[in-house]
């Protein structure tokens, strides 16, 4: 089961958001939301899942470099 998008929050940052925040329906879009996981998850096969791991492996390896560069002097 999930959790629920409501929490305690102060009045000022509702005063304050966008009118889009303050308008948006928070329970039919985490509907929609768990609708299109369920369809994906659905309809995903191992080609999915071999691809998404594939791009965490480049995304791992670019942070990788990224840190062991950054003490090298400019």
């Amino acid at each position: 089961m999930t959790a629920p998008l409501t929490s305690e929050v102060a009045v000022d940052d509702v005063v304050n958001a966008p009118e889009w925040v303050r308008n948006l329906d928070y329970e039919g879009f985490q509907k929609e939301v768990t609708n299109l996981g369920k369809m994906l998850l659905a309809e995903g096969g191992q080609e999915d899942i071999d691809h998404l791991n594939k791009i965490v492996k480049w995304r791992n390896t670019a942070a990788a470099v990224g840190i062991l560069t950054m003490a090298l002097p400019l």
